[in-house]
């Protein structure tokens, strides 16, 4: 949740900030804190986004966030729920088998409970065609 936090508030601004880099390595944990508390790393690709100029980055068109019309700002919904995956199965998931993810997350989810059944809805929210906006995720 901290990291839908942390995206919550650059797509907040104005401009938004598009990251363009998520993914699990980027993200640290402070463990010296309880509960630990995810940080957001490595802004190396970061863009600010004027509204009118929103266009979706050619290297990520496979991704369902991506479809034409879609922005920077929802691939980064998308590869926050690959992030959320990562957490519950402990495992960098392969884009081209994401439902085979999807379906092991849900098992570890539904079998330990606590945490991980809290980060279960975000996964999937952020994964769905729809993508919501991080507002939306962070109700979950």
């Amino acid at each position: 949740m901290d990291v839908v936090r942390g995206m919550q508030y650059l797509h907040s601004q104005k401009p938004a900030i598009a990251h363009r880099g998520l993914k699990p390595s980027i993200v640290l944990l402070d463990e010296q804190r309880t509960p630990s508390v995810g940080k957001l790393s490595n802004f190396s690709n970061s863009v600010m986004i004027p509204s009118q100029q929103e266009s979706t980055h050619e290297c990520c068109q496979s991704m369902p966030c991506a479809a034409p019309g879609h922005s920077q700002l929802k691939v980064d919904i998308f590869d926050v729920g690959i992030i959320a995956l990562f957490a519950i199965t402990s495992e960098v998931p392969n884009l081209s088998f994401l439902d085979d993810h999807l379906q092991k997350a849900c098992q570890l989810g539904k079998r330990e409970g606590g945490g991980l059944a809290k980060v279960l809805p975000v996964c999937e929210s952020c994964l769905s065609d729809a993508c919501p906006g991080f507002t939306e995720i962070f109700s979950l």
